[in-house]
């Protein structure tokens, strides 16, 4: 297989006998995390193609060629935006000494870490738990079922028609866990050792453990107590999985499924949960939907209400893009979120410095600014500045 390397938001030229298949399946199947611009006969420029986003490497299926995508960003920072988007602060992985400085690396490194909570896991047991069972016993066990049995009995049956409860390990929180192995075993892994832990882990559950496809969503919100609780950290670690993987994870037994980093969707769910956490006295609500009709509603970003009323009191836009200064149509879509909500103020976020700038378009106040995602140190004062704004929105 061709490898191509791209960097994120750099336009590369597609030469060769490829580059038309390249540009098919890009459009196929990723038209929104692409730019493409067609062929220029005059200049002799051929095809030219740029990721707005997207990050890792990315197998295109039937033109024999694989994109490698290299983030804008340091690694370092990508981890940071990891590890507060699925809340894996406590696992201190980002610490360890063979933390890779590639993408590739960084995707083998959060695999080993969930083989290892795997591993420590089955080393204690998987958790089990009884489940309601009905089906035709030679015995009575549990409850016997009666109108069956005597239907059954008329037929010439024997057996006799049971409800009863059994213990397995084949529930849902097993079965996320060989999903993502599952996953994870059809990207193309560098390192042998997390390529043979996977292969064990995956062999291991596979043998109690029904191979059922998850979506990535379905890792958040489970039911925890105290049996189960060291599955939460694992779960969280499978969500980062899956979503690295989700362009194949809907897919069956595909040979190799690509592992990518959404980069926009990264950085809006780690704006969320680092204003949850910097701003205490206010709630924030991520992908809040606003609702015009039955069959018209829009998804915002966040929105920011104050605890004690649920008022709305600003909305945010996260922008993972370059630009200097806000685009008129981010001006417009932002105005519309907070007109709807009735919110005074509006701020489009940049992952990047820019100029602060505040902008009044009728009664709502924009502003903008840019979260700097190579210096940590100045997330602090920027959530200072949100919670300055929020106080007195106007």
């Amino acid at each position: 297989m061709n490898v191509l390397a791209l960097d994120e938001w750099q336009w590369t030229e597609l030469t060769g006998v490829d580059a038309v298949a390249i540009v098919s399946a890009v459009r196929s199947r990723y038209a929104r995390q692409f730019e493409i611009e067609p062929p220029d006969p005059l200049s002799g420029r051929p095809w030219r193609l740029r990721s707005t986003g997207l990050v890792g490497l990315l197998p295109l299926g039937g033109s024999h060629t694989a994109l490698r995508i290299a983030p804008k960003v340091p690694i370092a920072s990508i981890l940071a935006l990891i590890d507060h988007a699925y809340d894996l602060p406590s696992l201190r992985w980002h610490d360890a000494p063979d933390t890779a400085a590639t993408i590739e690396g960084l995707f083998e490194v959060l695999v080993s870490l969930l083989c290892h909570k795997i591993g420590q896991r089955r080393r204690q047991g998987l958790y089990r738990a009884y489940v309601d069972q009905r089906d035709e016993l030679p015995v009575a066990r549990g409850r016997i079922v009666p109108r069956e049995t005597i239907a059954r009995a008329l037929r010439g049956s024997v057996s006799l028609v049971c409800d009863y409860e059994e213990i397995t390990d084949d529930l849902d929180d097993n079965r996320v866990l060989l999903w993502a192995l599952d996953r994870v075993q059809r990207v193309p892994l560098g390192r042998r050792d997390v390529r043979r832990a996977a292969r064990e882990h995956h062999r291991g559950l596979a043998a109690t453990v029904t191979l059922t496809a998850f979506r990535p969503e379905a890792c958040v919100g489970r039911f925890y107590h105290r049996l189960n609780a060291d599955y939460r950290p694992i779960h969280a670690l499978c969500r980062a999985v899956l979503d690295a993987c989700a362009s194949g994870t809907e897919a069956g037994p595909v040979e190799t499924v690509p592992f990518t980093v959404d980069m926009p969707r990264l950085f809006e769910r780690f704006v969320a949960r680092w204003l949850a956490a910097a701003l205490p006295g206010w709630t924030v609500d991520a992908q809040h939907r606003i609702e015009l009709a039955d069959d018209l509603a829009y998804p915002v970003d966040i929105v920011v209400r104050e605890r004690a009323t649920g008022r709305a009191v600003a909305v945010i836009d996260t922008k993972y893009k370059d630009h200097e200064r806000p685009a008129p149509a981010d001006l417009q879509q932002v105005v519309f979120y907070a007109t709807a909500l009735g919110c005074p103020a509006a701020w489009l976020l940049y992952p990047r410095p820019v100029p602060p700038r505040r902008i009044a378009i009728g009664s709502v106040q924009v502003h903008t600014l840019g979260l700097d995602l190579t210096d940590r140190t100045t997330w602090s004062r920027c959530a200072n500045a949100f919670a300055q704004r929020f106080a007195d929105p106007r």
